[in-house]
């Protein structure tokens, strides 16, 4: 008859099995794509219009921008596999199609806002391991900015962004847009799947989310090391990386680091390698992105409007 010590270890050893082969499976499994050449699909969620006729006029240069060549790049030393594995058919099924419309189903001078909430996600780590996905997190920044709250002109400009910076360790940088909270990894994990599966106020269903980060691929790889597949998110309609704006906004040669990025969109940034900090510059930095080429003299009230409020939104 066995002893309650070898029941519990049997029970410890099936639950370890269990977690071997589902980390094994996710592995398997291709990642979730980022989209490298999103620049449109981010001014279309925006309300943003696409008119060529209301947008500076670019250097020769970036007509060449080649945005297969950048994805490998990046991938590359994010440790993907190059190029990018496409969605498999199981995978691709669980997604739903992305409700971003192309750039020729709506009026260019009158888009409409989209009922999404943006999602910047920063990881800081101390040890990861590329061949089992094993990875101790130090770090995990949440940036959010609900579209809904644009719409509420009571609401402050300077509230509209959220940041949250939740830690494992105490040894990390100041964290400049609010209070770091202490946390385990374990509990990170929830948080983590509780924010990829938001849901809007009951009955109402689950609200689209637009994931953003910098340097996404890491990222992408960390969160189905930690059982999250963004396969199966459905909630999940776009994948945005500032990295890969900033090569279209300016060009393929411009070195795309975080703090590059920030500093040519204008933004006061500091401390940067938090991870709080991080996802606060990369959602602010993709709204200024997404603004950066359009001509003020050719916009129409109703866009110039808007785009202040962006820029006002990304520069408090």
């Amino acid at each position: 008859m066995e002893t309650r010590h070898e029941k519990n270890v049997q029970r410890k050893l099936q639950v370890k099995k269990r977690k071997d082969a589902m980390a094994k499976y996710l592995r398997s499994q291709p990642l979730r794509p980022i989209n490298t050449c999103g620049l449109q699909t981010l001014q279309r969620a925006l309300g943003l219009p696409l008119d060529p006729c209301l947008l500076l006029r670019v250097e020769a240069q970036e007509d060449n921008f080649e945005p297969e060549r950048l994805d490998q790049e990046a991938c590359s030393r994010a440790g993907q596999p190059n190029p990018p594995v496409p969605l498999a058919k199981s995978a691709a099924g669980a997604i739903s199609e992305t409700t971003v419309p192309t750039p020729g189903d709506f009026d260019s001078q009158e888009p409409e806002l989209l009922d999404v909430i943006f999602i910047a996600i920063d990881f800081e780590y101390s040890h990861y391991s590329p061949k089992t996905g094993h990875i101790r997190l130090r770090e995990v920044g949440i940036s959010m900015l609900d579209t809904r709250d644009l719409c509420h002109q009571s609401n402050s400009l300077k509230d509209i962004i959220s940041t949250q910076h939740y830690r494992t360790a105490t040894d990390t940088k100041t964290f400049l847009f609010g209070k770091s909270i202490d946390i385990s990894q374990d509990e990170l994990v929830l948080i983590l799947k509780r924010l990829l599966c938001l849901e809007g106020e009951s009955p109402k269903p689950i609200r689209d989310l637009i994931l953003v980060g910098h340097g996404l691929g890491f990222e992408n790889k960390v969160l189905k090391g930690l059982g999250l597949d963004l396969n199966l998110a459905p909630s999940v309609i776009e994948i945005f990386d500032t990295e890969f704006l900033g090569y279209e906004v300016f060009d393929k040669t411009f070195k795309c680091s975080l703090s590059n990025v920030v500093r040519k969109t204008g933004i006061s940034g500091g401390f940067f390698h938090n991870a709080g900090n991080d996802a606060n510059f990369s959602l602010r930095a993709m709204l200024l992105l997404a603004c950066h080429r359009y001509d003020p003299l050719k916009a129409n009230i109703t866009l110039q409007s808007r785009l202040e409020m962006y820029r006002k939104i990304a520069q408090l």
